[in-house]
């Protein structure tokens, strides 16, 4: 046997039946896949209507953290500077709480967002890592941490 082929064997990659020509099979290690709902759609620029469109999507079980999981497919450009396109799906933790520079879904009024939390003094601020786009400052009114962003699925 060469060495490679030894090599592989003791790593599990391949298993080899002895006296037998061309007997080397290969050990799949796949992560298992967990399907998690797809919730709808998410805006990453000027907050959406939260509407509920529910498909699921096949993700890695080590793409997920701990408690509930979901999906949501980003609409516009204000994560841009965080790797975050149009048409990307987020994986969101649920939480009602999230630390300062986590990256949320949040819903204000109704309507949903994508972006990067901050605690202030006034209330809450949400920032776009997109330049040319401002702020949404929330002071007042219907305010309410859907959950924190702890993956991304892009198709190209």
């Amino acid at each position: 046997m060469t060495k490679h082929i030894k090599q592989l064997k003791e790593k599990g990659v391949i298993s080899v039946q002895p006296n037998r020509k061309r007997a080397i099979t290969l050990i799949e290690h796949g992560t298992p896949a967990v399907y998690v709902k797809v919730l709808g759609n998410i805006a990453a620029g000027e907050p959406i209507e939260a509407v509920e469109d529910i498909e699921t999507i096949s993700v890695p079980q080590e793409y997920l953290g701990r408690g509930e999981s979901f999906c949501l497919r980003v609409k516009g450009d204000s994560m841009i500077g965080d790797g975050i396109h149009d048409g990307d799906i987020v994986i969101i933790n649920k939480r009602v709480t999230a630390s300062n520079n986590e990256m949320v879904a949040a819903l204000i009024n109704n309507e949903a967002t994508l972006k990067k939390f901050y605690k202030t003094k006034d209330g809450v601020e949400l920032r776009p890592s997109n330049p040319s786009m401002k702020p949404i400052k929330i002071t007042s009114g219907d305010f309410k941490i859907l959950g924190v962003v702890i993956g991304l699925i892009r198709k190209y």
